[in-house]
């Protein structure tokens, strides 16, 4: 690149070939007064997105100018936007499924993200619709030295359906993170690099998880402050199954049941010990609605989860037991029914979260 990137936006894709195009249009339309770099990582797709980003790259930016090379790793492409010349993209095709082998350290772009004074992030399968959303964040966030992370509203898009669902997007705190699901739509974010590196510092050497975005919440609320923007800046596709949704419901459970242990470890390394444990709770509560509500057994060590946490309640405990046995189920789901149709008013029987 001619020009350090004051925004490097980082996209991590595998098997998006259908949607890739969406996210990248995204990129192209934003209208700044500096110049961006969208940094797109494909994991060895195997479904042809690398065909969809090549033609895209040959139709839309200066190839005969651009820098390709390859390494053992990965074949590199960097090149400018033909008509937007503060966008440029960097390309990395990585010759091995990273997120499987781990063969490295780094998906290979600290030489475009480290430079940069600010990071945003878009998955392969979402994107945005605004093309003010990196000038308005960058506004905010050079305004505002304090603010950390500033994010948006994104409308949830139900790619079965073909439907817009709702929207996703509103003021948090730390315990809604915790103790809820996810407030801020990670499409949506714009955040300092510094704090991002000092964060990926901090959880070298930690489990992994399912979440990748709960503990970079955390962090920005625990070290820093966030900031809502109420404007809808992209779209977030909900597929009919993914690593955070699936319609088996063993799948479903366990990431549920590892969203929480997430939010459960950082909540003991960063918060304390009162909140772990009401953290603790919440996990087994959402586990046990699954089970009543779709009448299935639980795979997973409740009993054994509420001892290690000390929790000591009599009502869960009975609960437990009653999801082990599809009578048990039945009893509970009867005595939930009639409460419902008593209320009037639908109410989950268990706080939900993911």
């Amino acid at each position: 690149m001619n020009a350090t990137p004051l925004v490097a936006i980082q996209c991590m894709t595998y098997n998006h070939a259908p949607y890739i195009e969406d996210a990248m249009n995204g990129f192209c339309m934003q209208q700044t007064d500096f110049p961006f770099v969208a940094i797109i990582v494909d994991d060895a797709s195997t479904d042809g997105e690398p065909d969809v980003i090549k033609r895209y790259l040959d139709q839309h930016f200066d190839m005969l100018n651009a820098r390709q090379w390859e390494t053992d790793e990965a074949h590199f492409i960097e090149a400018q936007h033909l008509e937007n010349k503060s966008c440029w993209f960097a390309v990395v095709f990585l010759k091995y499924n990273f997120w499987q082998t781990k063969k490295q350290k780094d998906p290979l772009f600290e030489d475009w993200n480290n430079p940069a004074k600010y990071i945003a992030l878009c998955e392969g399968d979402d994107y945005w619709t605004d093309s003010a959303k990196l000038q308005r964040q960058v506004d905010f966030l050079e305004n505002n030295e304090n603010i950390g992370l500033a994010y948006t509203i994104a409308q949830v898009y139900n790619e079965k359906s073909k439907t817009v669902i709702g929207t996703w997007g509103k003021e948090t705190n730390l315990n809604c993170v915790l103790f809820e699901q996810s407030p801020i739509p990670t499409l949506s974010v714009l955040m300092r690099s510094g704090l991002y590196h000092r964060f990926r510092g901090i959880l070298r050497g930690d489990p992994k998880w399912p979440l990748g975005d709960v503990p970079l919440w955390i962090h920005f609320i625990v070290f820093s402050k966030i900031h809502f923007l109420p404007i809808t800046t992209g779209v977030y596709r909900l597929l009919e199954e993914s690593a955070s949704h699936s319609c088996d419901f063993y799948k479903r459970t366990n990431f549920i049941s590892r969203a929480f242990l997430c939010r459960q470890y950082y909540a003991n390394k960063f918060v304390n010990e009162q909140t772990t444990k009401k953290v603790a709770l919440i996990r087994i509560q959402n586990l046990l609605h699954q089970s009543f509500l779709y009448n299935k057994r639980l795979n997973l060590p409740l009993i054994k989860n509420m001892i290690e946490s000390r929790i000591l309640n009599p009502k869960i405990f009975v609960l437990i037991i009653l999801s082990k046995f599809r009578l048990g189920r039945k009893v509970v789901n009867t005595q939930r029914n009639l409460r419902v149709k008593n209320r009037k008013k639908v109410t989950n029987y268990f706080p939900v979260g993911s």
